[in-house]
């Protein structure tokens, strides 16, 4: 990445809990179970992740969302609480 450019990428605030809890090492299953939606509404958030990250999967989803300031080593708490 050409550390000149400038990245803005808008998640959802479900979005940001989503990625959070994959951060933390949470399967579908879990997350939905966590938030209380169903596995097909954490694969669209997934998807949704995924695309708007032009990320190739989960993981490097994640590295992304440290990349570009989305998830800080601090924030898992507190995206956590407003789930």
């Amino acid at each position: 990445m050409n550390s000149n450019r400038k990245y803005y990428i808008e998640l959802t605030k479900r979005e940001e809990v989503v990625i959070n809890l994959i951060a933390l090492g949470n399967n579908n299953k879990r997350i939905a179970d966590i938030m209380g939606v169903s596995c097909h509404t954490i694969k669209a958030f997934v998807a949704s992740i995924l695309r708007k990250l032009d990320a190739k999967n989960r993981t490097h989803a994640v590295y992304k969302a440290f990349a570009f300031g989305i998830l800080s080593k601090h924030s898992e708490k507190q995206k956590l609480k407003s789930a």
